[in-house]
């Protein structure tokens, strides 16, 4: 993709209210100032636009910028299965069972055309990276991964996608033969990193130790599913940091929900070094809300809550991302490929603040998956994300649909709303207000959709 050689954003406002310009040259940020006040500024568009020639202008009057959002972590081969593939228990072994008896139907057109259709959601969400895990498996070949690497080709301009091939289980014996053939196939034709779910593997740290192995002679970060359980038996991630201290690669985690399970002595302690081994964390609450705490704790009335320990966590100064997971399939039937609900999600299930949630898809997601940083300065790349919306709050809370999307500087993405509502009284007139004394009224105009029109890009 090549990026235009100037573009100016103007009259947006930061996530902290402040209102500010934006010029980007070659893809990159040139200069940011206050309104009027570049090089190229709205009153120069407006008394010497020659001068302009070949300048991109974005109006973004009315939108919140910000850096564009990261999906740390999807499945993009299992997306938009659910109504083929459900699951009737709701919890993981459910899911696991439907996935395994869809999984061998699968071929590279139907993944492929699953797959770009959530991407193109993503996308207008204002998502510009994301990282998808996709099953190399004896029973579906290499039809998955080579449908996913096709989209990575195809959308290389737009998004950046990330291919994690993840071993089927068994990792070891005779059963796991052909599934690390397929890996080693999928590895060859060029994955982005290595996979899997040793937790749920007979012998767990054999399974770790296993891909690490894998990950380590192809050179490839390594990106695991470890303890998605409530289950404080099932606590595999100590090792994972014990291992980090001799992986030459970069390793990121998700789900860990067991932790959670752990005394707060043991949470701190597992925080604490997965801090100093630098090894990424990502919290996967909708998917992980919905597959675990289905069952009481023992003797007990009390169900646990499929998210990781945040607190801890976040008090060890641990890189936190958060994403999506699996979006309408058996392990989740629900998602909407839009990291705000994710962030929505974190703060009324996780109880993180709003700045917190936000950093979660944007510069942690960022850092967990080896993206470059974005930032509102120059020298920074010109990915970014307008959202018409007022606050911090406003744009967590509500989610606005209408969003401008930018890759090094040029829009990839425009999603526009036209909204209109019938007059609050049927005659159009007036009508008295709940408080309203002594024949005092308030008119009410309609709302119409001229109202609503938006302004960006005109």
């Amino acid at each position: 993709m090549s990026a235009p050689g100037r573009a100016l954003l103007l009259g947006a406002r930061t996530i902290d209210g402040e209102a500010i310009d934006i010029g980007v040259v070659d893809g990159v940020i040139d200069e940011v100032g206050a309104p009027g006040s570049l090089s190229h500024s709205r009153t120069a568009i407006d008394d010497a636009a020659e001068r302009l020639d070949g300048t991109e202008l974005h109006d973004l009057s009315g939108f919140i910028v910000l850096p564009s959002f990261v999906e740390p972590h999807t499945h993009l081969d299992k997306t938009l299965t659910i109504d083929r593939a459900p699951n009737p228990t709701g919890d993981l072994d459910g899911a696991i069972a439907a996935w395994l008896r869809e999984r061998p139907l699968l071929t590279e057109d139907d993944v492929y055309r699953r797959a770009e259709s959530t991407l193109r959601r993503a996308l207008a969400s204002g998502v510009t990276v994301l990282r998808t895990h996709v099953d190399t498996a004896a029973d579906t070949g290499l039809a998955a991964v080579r449908a996913l690497l096709a989209l990575r080709e195809q959308f290389s301009g737009l998004v950046e996608l990330q291919v994690i091939a993840g071993h089927a289980l068994p990792t070891s014996g005779s059963d796991a033969v052909a599934h690390t053939r397929a890996l080693h196939g999928a590895i060859e034709l060029g994955v982005d990193g290595v996979g899997g779910a040793p937790s749920l593997d007979v012998d767990p740290p054999a399974a770790l130790a296993r891909l690490a192995a894998l990950a380590r002679d192809a050179g490839l970060p390594l990106d695991l599913h470890i303890d998605e359980t409530t289950d404080p038996g099932v606590f595999l991630l100590p090792l994972v940091t014990e291992l980090a201290e001799r992986f030459d690669h970069p390793i990121t985690v998700g789900h860990i929900v067991s932790l959670a399970s752990q005394t707060p002595a043991v949470q701190r302690d597992v925080a604490r070094r997965l801090a100093a081994s630098g090894v990424g964390v990502v919290t996967l609450p909708q998917s992980n809300l919905y597959l675990q705490g289905r069952a009481a704790v023992s003797g007990t009335a009390r169900h646990p809550r499929g998210i990781t320990a945040l607190d801890s966590l976040g008090d060890a100064a641990v890189t936190v991302a958060a994403g999506a997971d699996n979006i309408a399939d058996p392990f989740n039937p629900v998602g909407r490929a839009d990291p705000l609900e994710t962030a929505s999600l974190l703060v009324t299930a996780g109880h993180r603040p709003l700045h917190t949630a936000l950093s979660a898809i944007t510069d942690a997601a960022r850092a967990v998956v080896g993206a470059p940083p974005v930032d509102l300065v120059p020298g920074s790349d010109a990915d970014l994300v307008a959202v018409r919306a007022t606050s911090l709050a406003d744009l967590i809370g509500r989610a606005p649909a209408e969003r401008i999307v930018f890759r090094r500087g040029r829009v990839v993405s425009r999603t526009a709303v036209t909204e209109w509502q019938a007059p609050l009284d049927p005659s159009g007139g007036t009508r008295r207000l709940a408080g309203e004394h002594g024949g005092h009224r308030r008119n009410r105009r309609p709302v119409t959709a001229t109202d609503r029109m938006p302004t960006a890009g005109r």
